[in-house]
């Protein structure tokens, strides 16, 4: 099956979480509120030795020091505003899109290849009663931290950059972070991080201790509950979320690829089904709620497409608008979707 085709139906697959999206994140103002009370960010400042023993210190993406494992992407002078770097995305040459198709066929090659061999197994899960195919299991079963063994890379606060799918990109990305540097990763209870988290997946369950142990095991992170857990290491790496949005790997794509399969199977692994609280006590939602009350019966074998309508609040039409002059395409019709623009 063609990459793009393949890219399609998992797009598809996985889009369902947006049928119950808005539903799930009615409650984010809410708990905000009730978490923010619980916890003040910190505005640490670059470096800071504090007296318990361990150094603290925010590290930008950015700066590539000698001994940078990572390999940077520097951001064009030109790109001063959010608005260029989108649309810098979105303007992929075609010749940059059939690069990408032909580097996930090459993926989906090498994961067959382990399958045949051993080296992997395809363990089929499912969706909503529908099958999903996001890799390989067993891949990844040591978690990073063995080399540096003294720092960890700490997610705490509750402000981010952007909104749900930039947080799950700069949540991914620190993911990334950690296995290429081998840097166990930490997060704060209470932070931004878990809060997006088990909104969707990994609700929390009335044990506790157990449901914190398996939240580590399955993700390979480090639940902080308070400063004086992070003695246990020497050098405590905070990172900007605007930073992690924009973080590149110096891995292969197809590695890269790789992991971050890996990383969405153990999450839609892991999804809401109804069962279980968020951090602030409020009841989650199931996940497939829109599908089972589309399709009801007939949910594990229907077709269907998903748009994902946004305005982008104010830059919305001004992207758009940039795009349109590049592409020739309408200025407002791919915001508005009103019949008499199709």
């Amino acid at each position: 099956m063609p990459a793009t085709k393949r890219l399609v139906k998992y797009a598809a697959l996985g889009a369902i979480v947006f049928f119950t999206l808005n539903s799930l994140l009615q409650l984010d103002s809410d708990e905000s509120y009730y978490l923010q009370q619980q916890q003040q960010h910190d505005n640490n400042p670059m470096s800071t030795s504090t007296s318990d023993g361990y150094e603290l210190h925010k590290e930008s993406l950015h700066q590539q020091s000698t001994e940078e494992v990572v390999t940077i992407e520097q951001t064009p002078p030109e790109e001063t505003s959010e608005q260029l770097f989108t649309l810098r995305i979105l303007n992929r040459s075609d010749r940059e899109r059939r690069m990408d198709d032909s580097n996930l066929q090459d993926i989906h090659k090498h994961d067959q290849q382990l399958i045949s061999s051993g080296g992997g197994i395809n363990e089929p899960f499912y969706v909503c009663n529908r099958p999903a195919n996001l890799g390989t299991k067993s891949r990844y079963a040591t978690c990073p931290g063995s080399t540096n063994s003294n720092q960890l890379i700490f997610l705490d606060g509750t402000e981010t950059y952007g909104r749900t799918g930039n947080n799950l990109i700069e949540f991914l990305h620190a993911l990334q972070y950690s296995r290429d540097n081998d840097i166990q990763l930490g997060v704060k209870y209470g932070s931004w991080a878990m809060r997006l988290l088990v909104r969707m997946w990994l609700a929390v369950k009335d044990d506790q201790s157990q449901w914190e142990a398996e939240f580590e095991r399955a993700l390979c992170i480090k639940i902080i509950h308070s400063k004086q857990e992070l003695k246990q290491w020497n050098d405590v790496i905070q990172i900007d979320t605007k930073e992690l949005l924009r973080y590149k790997s110096n891995q292969s794509f197809e590695e890269y690829a790789s992991f971050q399969q890996h990383a969405l199977r153990t999450l839609f692994q892991n999804y809401n089904t109804g069962e279980g609280k968020t951090l602030a006590g409020f009841s989650t939602r199931s996940m497939c709620e829109g599908i089972y009350a589309l399709f009801g019966n007939d949910c594990s074998s229907a077709i269907y497409s998903v748009i994902h309508l946004r305005q982008l609040e104010k830059v919305g039409y001004l992207i758009l608008g940039a795009v349109a002059k590049h592409t020739g395409c309408d200025p407002r019709a791919a915001i508005e979707m009103r019949p008499e623009q199709y």
